[in-house]
This record gives structure tokens, C-alpha cells and sequence, in this order.
């Protein structure tokens, strides 16, 4: 049977699973795992087999944060414990909502003069250095995918069908997250796991002059982008290579620049230095999008591709080069 989070996929769907185990803390067939995943989730804070706890609600969507639990036990002991607040991620990251929300959680906890939030980012895909750094200034615990795949191997087999499922589909994320090997496929986390753990290391001691970062976005790719050294910056048009670009043998660049941040009459010069240095790998774009595609590879008199790792990297290191000079010569006209 095909697996039913492979097919949805979203964080929305993975917020209703989580609620979903939490809420059904009362079945027979769910309490274990439920009690299990609360304790993992608050590092041991909370226990529902507690003889003081009383029972649970969980909610989502308040004050934009994803969802959370609150905890309620005996009269006496009302106020004094926790309740848990989750923010959730598939393969987007972290924008900064973090600190926004502690803000919520210290209006929320001001009446009984503690922090009693236990607020966890839980994430089901690779993070880097600086998403984690972002994390842990914010104050939130943090679960990545090593420690996410760790706890949901012990339920593959669960009786329960969604359960199965859900923890099948981790451990499956979690092979992924190993990938390095050109992808077959537009999966979002074997493409990341490759184009940085190999696409970095190789481009960074190939291409002299230039600087490459690997992402993830809400688009349906992955993404590497590439910048003049020293230049990364909102004016520098950069080059992007997004992983649904390279299947079947394809390949695509594109030279982009966001509107907002160059006026028409500078997009409309680096069009023509396009035009005119693009040579056999580069031709402008003359379309009004809010992003603006400057230019992108040539579809045919190019030999870029995709067919083999050789060639994928080749292709990005000439893709590069062309983009330098291209960008070079247009600041240089840009600046007189």
C-alpha cells in the first residue's frame, strides 16, 4: 500500500498528525505511543500516567503558532506545571516567527510570574548552522531529524495503520537526509543532502571567485545559488539552479533579481549584458515578473546538462563562470 504522508507531504498535515496522537491520549490502541511522544517532546516534563495529571486539550493555529497542548492536574497543583507549544517544519525554515511568538507566550505566563511554555521546533528535514543558531537564540528546543527518526523507528510497526505510516514515512526522510548521489527524483531532502554534502564541497574548490549556498523553499525545490565573493547581497543579481530543473537529464540556470531591489533602468542593462556576454549559455528575459528572470541557459547551442554527476557539476561550474563575467561587466556599467 502506497504511504499516505508521501503524499501529503505539508506541514499542516504533519501538525493534524501530531495533534491527532496527543489528543487521543485515552485510547487503548494510542495511549502508550501518546504518552511516550509527550514525554519526548517536553524531554520528561510531562507524564499523563502522573497521579496529579487530569486530562489534555490541544488546539492549533492560536496567535498564529501551530499548535500545543495544554495540561491540566489536580486542583491544588492547577498553575505550577507546563503546557507545550509546538512549531512545526517539512522542509521550510525557521523566518524569525520564533521570537515573534515569545512575545504571545510572555503575555500568556505574566499572571503567574514564571515561563511555563515548553515551546519546541520540530523539524522533519536537515537544518544548518544558522537556522539552529536562530532556534536557540529564540530559546526553543529543538528537534532534528537524527533525533525525530530515532523515536519513530520503534513504531513501523505499529498496529496502527496512520501510525505505521507516519513513522515509515520519517524513517524514509531520514535515508534521504544520506543521499550522495545525483537524485533520480525531485525529493526535496536527497537533493539537499547531495547538493551539500557534495554539489558544495567540489563547486567551492572548482570555481574560483565565487560563493554557493544550498536552500530549501516553499516552492516545490531545492535550490543553489551562487554569488560573486564578497557580494551576497539584495542589489547582486544571482545565479539559481533549482533541483526540479535537473531531471531527466535537463539543466537550467537562471540569472534573477528581485524587483524591489534594482530600479528598471539597471534590469534592463543587465538584460543587455546578457544579450551581448551570454555567449552560447546565457539569454536574457525580457518578461515583467515580480521576481525578475533576467536570463536563464540557452536551450539549444549549449551543451549543459544533467545526464551524470560529471556532467551536472561541469555544468554548474560553466553556468557559474558565464554568470561572473555577466554580472562583472554589468556592475562595472552600473557604477560609472
Amino acid at each position: 500500500m502506497e504511504n499516505l504522508f508521501d503524499y501529503a507531504p505539508k506541514e499542516l498535515t504533519q501538525d493534524g498528525f501530531i495533534r491527532w496522537v496527543c489528543a487521543n491520549y485515552r485510547e487503548p490502541e494510542l495511549k502508550e505511543l501518546a504518552k511516550d511522544f509527550i514525554l519526548f517532546l517536553t524531554d520528561g516534563k510531562v507524564d499523563i500516567d502522573d497521579s496529579e495529571f487530569r486530562f489534555l486539550n490541544t488546539w492549533s493555529q492560536v496567535n498564529h503558532m501551530d499548535l500545543g497542548c495544554d495540561f491540566f492536574y489536580a486542583e491544588s497543583d492547577r498553575y505550577s506545571r507546563h503546557y507545550l507549544v509546538i512549531e512545526d517544519k517539512t522542509t521550510s525554515w525557521e523566518h524569525n516567527q520564533l521570537k515573534t511568538y515569545n512575545k504571545v507566550l510572555q503575555r500568556w505566563d505574566a499572571p503567574h510570574k514564571r515561563e511555563r511554555a515548553i515551546k519546541v521546533f520540530y523539524k522533519t528535514s536537515p537544518s544548518d548552522e544558522e537556522e539552529i543558531a536562530r532556534v536557540k537564540d529564540a530559546g526553543w528546543r529543538m528537534f532534528q531529524l537524527p533525533e525525530i527518526v530515532d523515536f519513530w523507528g520503534k513504531y513501523k510497526s505499529h498496529p496502527n495503520l496512520i501510525v505505521s505510516s507516519y513513522a515509515k514515512h520519517i524513517l524514509k526522510i531520514g535515508e534521504s537526509s544520506e543521499t550522495v548521489t545525483m537524485p533520480s527524483t525531485n525529493d526535496l531532502i536527497a537533493w539537499y543532502s547531495y547538493m551539500k554534502k557534495i554539489l558544495l564541497p567540489r563547486l567551492a574548490n572548482d570555481v574560483e571567485g565565487a560563493q554557493f549556498h544550498v536552500a530549501t523553499g516553499r516552492y516545490g525545490y531545492v535550490y543553489i545559488t551562487a554569488y560573486p565573493k564578497g557580494h551576497c547581497d539584495d542589489f547582486t543579481p544571482y545565479l539559481e539552479i533549482r533541483s526540479r530543473d535537473l531531471l531527466g537529464g535537463r539543466f537550467v540556470g537562471r540569472i534573477l533579481k528581485y524587483e524591489k531591489n534594482i530600479d528598471a533602468e539597471s534590469l534592463n542593462l543587465l538584460r543587455q549584458t546578457i544579450s551581448e556576454n551570454g555567449g552560447e549559455i546565457f539569454k536574457a528575459n525580457w518578461g515583467h515578473k515580480r521576481m525578475q528572470q533576467a536570463g536563464t541557459t540557452a536551450i539549444r547551442g549549449t551543451k549543459l546538462s544533467s545526464t551524470s554527476e560529471e556532467a551536472l557539476i561541469s555544468s554548474i561550474e560553466a553556468a557559474t563562470r558565464a554568470y561572473l563575467k555577466i554580472v562583472a561587466i554589468w556592475d562595472e556599467s552600473v557604477r560609472k
